[in-house]
């Protein structure tokens, strides 16, 4: 079952066998499969405690509030020391985004999301680190929007669909 991310890391090894193929069918972000697996072995044995763990915590991927939005595009994130570091961008919704980083980041840890929409303007979002799954090259992370209205959320999202609009790739006359 995927560790609790709010530690910073996993705490025990991973499981094998079939709770094993399930975790990763989970952190591959392929549920249809996990969910399989899971129904699998709870009409063998509904009272497994690991199967129903993770469908508690299947269900609880299908609960949340915002929309996701998959993207794939380099941002930048600014820490309050004023050092600005490169991020992947993998998912992004109202509230927040799912980013991939070569360095480690503190669940917690207070940053911004600086975008720049022209050369000489910059809007900074200020966020937080929800969750943190460190590795070998650096972590993945959840960050919270902090700051804004429902409506500068809409924008930051608006902003991003524009950059990612074939229109915008386009060579301008």
């Amino acid at each position: 079952m995927p560790k609790d991310e709010s530690t910073g890391g996993r705490g025990s090894a991973p499981a094998k066998g079939p709770f094993g193929a399930i975790d990763r069918a989970i952190e591959e972000e392929r549920y249809d499969e996990a969910w399989e697996k899971v129904r699998e072995i709870l009409a063998k044995d509904p009272d497994s405690e690991e199967a129903n763990l993770r469908r508690l915590y299947l269900e609880a991927l299908e609960q949340r509030q915002a929309k996701r939005f998959r993207r794939d595009m380099v941002l930048f994130l600014e820490r309050p020391d004023f050092s600005e570091f490169p991020c992947r961008l993998l998912d992004i919704s109202e509230g927040g985004m799912r980013i991939r980083a070569a360095r480690n980041l503190s669940r917690g840890e207070s940053l911004l999301l600086v975008l720049r929409p022209s050369a000489s303007d910059a809007l900074k979002i200020r966020c937080r680190v929800a969750w943190t799954k460190p590795d070998a090259r650096g972590c993945s992370a959840g960050l919270e929007f902090l700051a804004g209205t429902d409506s500068d959320r809409r924008w930051v999202l608006n902003l991003l669909d524009l950059a990612l609009s074939p229109k915008s790739r386009e060579p301008k006359p």
